[in-house]
Protein backbone atom coordinates (compact mmCIF):
# COMPACT_ATOMS: atom_id res chain seq x y z
CA UNK A 1 0.00 0.00 0.00
CA UNK A 2 2.71 2.80 0.65
CA UNK A 3 4.64 1.95 -2.50
CA UNK A 4 1.49 2.64 -4.52
CA UNK A 5 0.67 5.74 -2.33
CA UNK A 6 4.35 6.95 -2.81
CA UNK A 7 3.56 6.20 -6.81
CA UNK A 8 0.99 7.92 -6.79
CA UNK A 9 1.99 11.56 -5.85
CA UNK A 10 3.71 12.52 -8.99
CA UNK A 11 0.91 12.61 -10.42
CA UNK A 12 -0.76 14.90 -7.91
CA UNK A 13 2.10 18.03 -9.15
CA UNK A 14 0.35 18.64 -12.78
CA UNK A 15 -2.96 19.56 -10.67
CA UNK A 16 -1.45 21.70 -8.14
CA UNK A 17 -0.51 23.58 -11.26
CA UNK A 18 -3.37 23.89 -12.79
CA UNK A 19 -5.31 24.36 -9.63
CA UNK A 20 -2.88 27.89 -8.93
CA UNK A 21 -2.88 29.17 -12.69
CA UNK A 22 -7.01 28.59 -12.40
CA UNK A 23 -6.69 30.74 -9.22
CA UNK A 24 -4.73 33.49 -10.92
CA UNK A 25 -6.70 34.01 -13.70
CA UNK A 26 -9.94 33.67 -11.34
CA UNK A 27 -8.46 36.41 -9.57
CA UNK A 28 -7.41 38.56 -12.41
CA UNK A 29 -11.00 38.41 -13.67
CA UNK A 30 -12.55 39.44 -10.36
CA UNK A 31 -10.10 42.40 -10.03
CA UNK A 32 -10.38 43.60 -13.46
CA UNK A 33 -13.64 42.46 -14.29
CA UNK A 34 -15.05 46.52 -15.04
CA UNK A 35 -12.48 46.48 -18.02
CA UNK A 36 -13.97 45.81 -21.38
CA UNK A 37 -12.05 43.02 -23.25
CA UNK A 38 -9.51 44.03 -26.05
CA UNK A 39 -7.25 42.77 -28.16
CA UNK A 40 -4.62 44.48 -27.77
CA UNK A 41 -1.56 42.91 -27.64
CA UNK A 42 0.15 45.35 -24.58
CA UNK A 43 -2.69 44.37 -22.91
CA UNK A 44 -2.41 40.60 -22.91
CA UNK A 45 1.22 40.70 -22.57
CA UNK A 46 0.65 42.10 -19.10
CA UNK A 47 -1.59 39.06 -18.14
CA UNK A 48 0.88 37.00 -19.83
CA UNK A 49 3.67 38.54 -17.23
CA UNK A 50 1.44 38.87 -14.53
CA UNK A 51 0.49 34.84 -14.94
CA UNK A 52 4.66 33.73 -15.65
CA UNK A 53 5.43 36.24 -12.38
CA UNK A 54 3.23 34.03 -10.18
CA UNK A 55 3.59 30.88 -11.43
CA UNK A 56 7.05 30.73 -12.20
CA UNK A 57 7.91 30.98 -8.74
CA UNK A 58 5.61 28.14 -8.29
CA UNK A 59 6.57 25.90 -10.34
CA UNK A 60 9.82 26.23 -9.52
CA UNK A 61 9.51 25.25 -6.60
CA UNK A 62 7.19 22.02 -6.70
CA UNK A 63 9.88 20.94 -9.63
CA UNK A 64 12.85 21.56 -7.05
CA UNK A 65 10.45 19.19 -4.54
CA UNK A 66 10.21 16.90 -6.83
CA UNK A 67 13.51 16.71 -7.66
CA UNK A 68 14.26 16.37 -4.08
CA UNK A 69 11.83 13.62 -3.53
CA UNK A 70 13.25 11.63 -6.32
CA UNK A 71 16.73 12.17 -5.23
CA UNK A 72 15.88 10.72 -1.78
CA UNK A 73 14.03 7.96 -3.70
CA UNK A 74 16.77 7.25 -5.71
CA UNK A 75 19.58 7.43 -2.99
CA UNK A 76 17.34 4.84 -0.25
CA UNK A 77 16.84 2.47 -3.21
CA UNK A 78 20.09 2.70 -3.95
CA UNK A 79 20.93 1.97 -0.52
CA UNK A 80 18.94 -0.88 0.17
CA UNK A 81 20.23 -2.48 -3.33
CA UNK A 82 23.70 -2.00 -1.59
CA UNK A 83 22.79 -3.63 1.15
CA UNK A 84 20.98 -6.37 -0.58
CA UNK A 85 24.18 -7.18 -2.80
CA UNK A 86 26.38 -7.11 0.68
CA UNK A 87 24.25 -9.22 1.89
CA UNK A 88 24.46 -11.31 -1.61
CA UNK A 89 28.16 -11.53 -1.17
CA UNK A 90 27.95 -12.36 2.33
CA UNK A 91 25.75 -15.58 1.32
CA UNK A 92 27.49 -16.30 -1.77
CA UNK A 93 30.76 -15.83 0.50
CA UNK A 94 29.48 -18.15 3.24
CA UNK A 95 27.98 -21.20 0.74
CA UNK A 96 32.01 -21.06 -0.68
CA UNK A 97 33.63 -21.38 2.45
CA UNK A 98 30.72 -24.34 3.26
CA UNK A 99 31.46 -25.87 -0.05
CA UNK A 100 35.27 -25.23 0.85
CA UNK A 101 34.61 -27.91 3.78
CA UNK A 102 32.73 -30.50 2.14
CA UNK A 103 35.39 -30.45 -0.76
CA UNK A 104 37.87 -31.22 2.30
CA UNK A 105 35.80 -34.04 3.66
CA UNK A 106 35.11 -35.96 -0.19
CA UNK A 107 39.01 -35.81 0.22
CA UNK A 108 39.17 -36.65 3.50
CA UNK A 109 36.50 -39.75 2.39
CA UNK A 110 38.67 -40.47 -0.73
CA UNK A 111 42.00 -40.78 1.15
CA UNK A 112 40.18 -43.51 3.66
CA UNK A 113 39.08 -45.10 0.85
CA UNK A 114 42.97 -45.56 -0.79
CA UNK A 115 43.07 -47.98 2.38
CA UNK A 116 42.45 -51.22 1.92
CA UNK A 117 43.04 -55.03 3.84
CA UNK A 118 42.09 -58.47 3.84
CA UNK A 119 40.53 -60.24 6.09
CA UNK A 120 41.51 -64.30 7.41
CA UNK A 121 38.31 -65.35 5.42
CA UNK A 122 39.39 -63.71 2.16
CA UNK A 123 37.27 -60.50 2.49
CA UNK A 124 38.69 -57.17 1.65
CA UNK A 125 37.87 -54.28 3.95
CA UNK A 126 38.40 -50.65 2.53
CA UNK A 127 38.33 -47.22 4.27
CA UNK A 128 38.05 -47.42 8.50
CA UNK A 129 37.77 -51.24 8.75
CA UNK A 130 40.93 -51.54 6.76
CA UNK A 131 42.77 -49.20 9.13
CA UNK A 132 41.29 -51.46 12.09
CA UNK A 133 42.67 -54.39 10.66
CA UNK A 134 46.22 -52.44 10.07
CA UNK A 135 46.54 -51.91 13.66
CA UNK A 136 45.72 -55.76 14.40
CA UNK A 137 48.60 -56.56 12.37
CA UNK A 138 51.15 -54.49 13.93
CA UNK A 139 51.70 -56.23 17.53
CA UNK A 140 53.65 -53.92 18.36
CA UNK A 141 50.93 -50.56 18.00
CA UNK A 142 47.69 -53.52 18.91
CA UNK A 143 49.53 -54.40 22.36
CA UNK A 144 50.02 -50.51 23.23
CA UNK A 145 46.20 -49.94 22.61
CA UNK A 146 44.47 -53.00 23.83
CA UNK A 147 46.30 -54.45 26.74
CA UNK A 148 43.45 -53.15 28.80
CA UNK A 149 44.75 -55.07 32.44
CA UNK A 150 47.90 -52.43 31.59
CA UNK A 151 45.51 -49.63 32.00
CA UNK A 152 45.62 -46.81 35.02
CA UNK A 153 45.58 -47.85 38.90
CA UNK A 154 48.73 -49.31 38.56
CA UNK A 155 50.37 -50.40 41.86
CA UNK A 156 53.81 -48.83 42.15
CA UNK A 157 55.24 -51.92 43.68
CA UNK A 158 53.97 -53.70 40.69
CA UNK A 159 57.43 -53.99 38.89
CA UNK A 160 56.17 -56.51 36.57
CA UNK A 161 53.28 -55.31 35.38
CA UNK A 162 55.00 -51.82 35.05
CA UNK A 163 57.97 -52.86 33.23
CA UNK A 164 55.84 -54.44 30.90
CA UNK A 165 53.42 -51.51 30.01
CA UNK A 166 56.80 -49.45 29.58
CA UNK A 167 58.53 -52.26 27.45
CA UNK A 168 54.77 -51.91 25.47
CA UNK A 169 55.38 -48.12 25.44
CA UNK A 170 59.12 -48.88 23.25
CA UNK A 171 57.93 -51.44 21.47
CA UNK A 172 55.38 -48.69 19.94
CA UNK A 173 57.62 -46.19 19.87
CA UNK A 174 60.25 -48.21 17.75
CA UNK A 175 57.61 -50.10 15.82
CA UNK A 176 55.79 -46.30 14.50
CA UNK A 177 59.27 -44.99 13.21
CA UNK A 178 59.78 -47.85 10.55
CA UNK A 179 60.03 -46.70 6.97
CA UNK A 180 57.57 -48.70 6.20
CA UNK A 181 55.25 -48.04 8.70
CA UNK A 182 53.88 -44.59 9.49
CA UNK A 183 55.07 -43.23 6.03
CA UNK A 184 52.06 -45.58 4.48
CA UNK A 185 49.74 -43.12 6.80
CA UNK A 186 51.33 -39.84 6.06
CA UNK A 187 49.18 -38.89 3.12
CA UNK A 188 46.09 -39.23 5.58
CA UNK A 189 47.81 -37.43 8.14
CA UNK A 190 48.50 -34.76 5.71
CA UNK A 191 44.71 -34.23 4.41
CA UNK A 192 43.57 -34.11 8.20
CA UNK A 193 45.42 -31.68 9.29
CA UNK A 194 44.86 -29.48 6.17
CA UNK A 195 41.04 -29.94 7.01
CA UNK A 196 42.10 -28.46 10.70
CA UNK A 197 44.49 -25.61 9.05
CA UNK A 198 41.57 -24.33 6.69
CA UNK A 199 38.86 -24.27 9.59
CA UNK A 200 40.06 -21.38 10.58
CA UNK A 201 39.12 -19.21 7.70
CA UNK A 202 35.88 -21.40 7.49
CA UNK A 203 32.34 -19.93 9.21
CA UNK A 204 31.17 -21.55 12.11
CA UNK A 205 34.20 -23.35 12.61
CA UNK A 206 33.38 -25.24 15.29
CA UNK A 207 30.13 -26.60 13.99
CA UNK A 208 32.78 -27.87 11.40
CA UNK A 209 35.16 -29.00 13.56
CA UNK A 210 32.79 -30.92 15.72
CA UNK A 211 31.06 -32.70 12.73
CA UNK A 212 34.30 -33.72 11.46
CA UNK A 213 35.67 -35.10 14.49
CA UNK A 214 32.15 -37.14 15.20
CA UNK A 215 33.55 -38.64 12.23
CA UNK A 216 36.93 -39.98 13.13
CA UNK A 217 36.99 -43.87 14.02
CA UNK A 218 38.21 -45.35 17.34
CA UNK A 219 41.11 -46.95 15.06
CA UNK A 220 41.80 -43.10 13.32
CA UNK A 221 42.15 -41.40 16.48
CA UNK A 222 44.87 -43.92 17.75
CA UNK A 223 46.93 -43.30 14.82
CA UNK A 224 46.26 -39.78 14.96
CA UNK A 225 47.49 -40.02 18.75
CA UNK A 226 50.40 -42.30 18.04
CA UNK A 227 51.73 -39.52 15.07
CA UNK A 228 50.98 -36.49 17.35
CA UNK A 229 53.15 -37.95 20.07
CA UNK A 230 56.33 -39.65 18.10
CA UNK A 231 56.65 -38.31 14.23
CA UNK A 232 58.71 -35.08 13.92
CA UNK A 233 55.28 -34.02 11.16
CA UNK A 234 53.03 -35.02 13.82
CA UNK A 235 54.61 -32.84 16.59
CA UNK A 236 54.38 -29.76 14.21
CA UNK A 237 50.73 -29.92 14.62
CA UNK A 238 50.02 -30.62 18.11
CA UNK A 239 49.29 -27.03 18.16
CA UNK A 240 46.19 -27.35 15.67
CA UNK A 241 45.29 -30.50 17.46
CA UNK A 242 45.35 -28.36 20.91
CA UNK A 243 42.93 -25.97 19.04
CA UNK A 244 40.31 -28.46 17.97
CA UNK A 245 40.63 -30.74 21.04
CA UNK A 246 41.22 -33.38 18.12
CA UNK A 247 41.69 -36.19 20.37
CA UNK A 248 39.06 -35.54 22.90
CA UNK A 249 36.93 -39.06 21.86
CA UNK A 250 40.39 -41.15 22.07
CA UNK A 251 39.53 -44.24 23.75
CA UNK A 252 40.48 -45.25 27.07
CA UNK A 253 43.46 -47.15 26.53
CA UNK A 254 47.63 -47.36 27.10
CA UNK A 255 48.14 -45.08 24.66
CA UNK A 256 45.94 -42.62 26.32
CA UNK A 257 47.42 -43.00 29.73
CA UNK A 258 51.09 -42.14 27.66
CA UNK A 259 49.87 -39.67 25.45
CA UNK A 260 48.11 -37.63 28.08
CA UNK A 261 51.31 -37.66 30.08
CA UNK A 262 52.87 -36.19 26.97
CA UNK A 263 50.77 -34.34 25.24
CA UNK A 264 49.36 -31.13 25.91
CA UNK A 265 45.87 -31.44 28.07
CA UNK A 266 44.25 -29.07 24.78
CA UNK A 267 45.02 -32.12 22.67
CA UNK A 268 42.28 -33.57 24.33
CA UNK A 269 39.59 -30.44 24.55
CA UNK A 270 40.35 -30.01 27.94
CA UNK A 271 40.57 -25.82 28.67
CA UNK A 272 41.94 -24.29 31.46
CA UNK A 273 38.43 -24.43 33.53
CA UNK A 274 38.06 -27.78 33.50
CA UNK A 275 41.50 -28.47 34.54
CA UNK A 276 41.18 -26.62 37.69
CA UNK A 277 37.47 -28.45 38.14
CA UNK A 278 39.02 -31.32 38.09
CA UNK A 279 41.89 -30.46 40.50
CA UNK A 280 39.47 -28.99 42.67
Amino acid sequence: MKQLKSESHPHRWPWFVLLAAGILVLSYAYVFQALPWTSDPSAWGSFGDYMGDLLNPAVSTLTLIVAIKVWADQRKELEETKRALNDQAETAQANRREQRFFDLMQVYQQTLDTFQGATGRGDTRHGKPALGLWIKRHAQLNGMVNTAALRGHLNPGDQRLRALLENSITEARQHWIKPDVAERLNHYFRVVFRILKDAEDLLEQDRFIRLFRAQLSQSELLLLGLNLWIADEGKKMQSVACDYGLLKHLPQCNLRDVLESELPPLVFGRTFAKLKKGQD
